[in-house]
């Protein structure tokens, strides 16, 4: 038996699916994941269409300027809700009751982004 089979053989046995899954399914799904997301958020800004969302909430947070908007689908009239950090060390942040420009996926709502928002997800992968 060579000594990949026998790996094989050991990883199968149920006493070894904690590592497994530890070890191999996580990681892996955590990488599939990230790409995604990475490719959503792309989308977004090549593909998605501009609209006038309202600020519900700002925070500022160590420096970020955190703002929860919402914003309705003209095709659908459903209301939609994202948070996103909208700048560093702002002057004058933005109040609650503001607009702020978004791009939406119009085939997926729910993937959207402030036109200016810092994208950390995207930032250090190939394009």
């Amino acid at each position: 038996m060579n000594e990949a089979t026998h790996m094989i053989q050991i990883l199968l046995q149920p006493d070894a699916w904690p590592l497994l899954l530890v070890f191999i399914i996580v990681p892996t799904l955590a990488i599939f994941g990230h790409g995604y997301r990475v490719r959503m958020e792309r989308a977004v800004f090549s593909e998605g269409i501009e609209i006038m969302a309202t600020i519900v909430r700002v925070s500022v947070d160590e420096g970020d300027c955190n703002v929860r908007y919402r914003f309705v689908d003209p095709a659908t009239g459903k209301e939609y809700f994202r948070h996103g950090v909208l700048g560093f060390q702002m002057k004058q942040p933005p109040a609650e009751g503001d607009e702020v420009a978004v791009k939406y996926l119009t085939h997926n709502p729910n993937w959207s982004r402030m036109i200016g928002e810092i994208h950390l997800s995207s930032s250090s992968l190939p394009r």
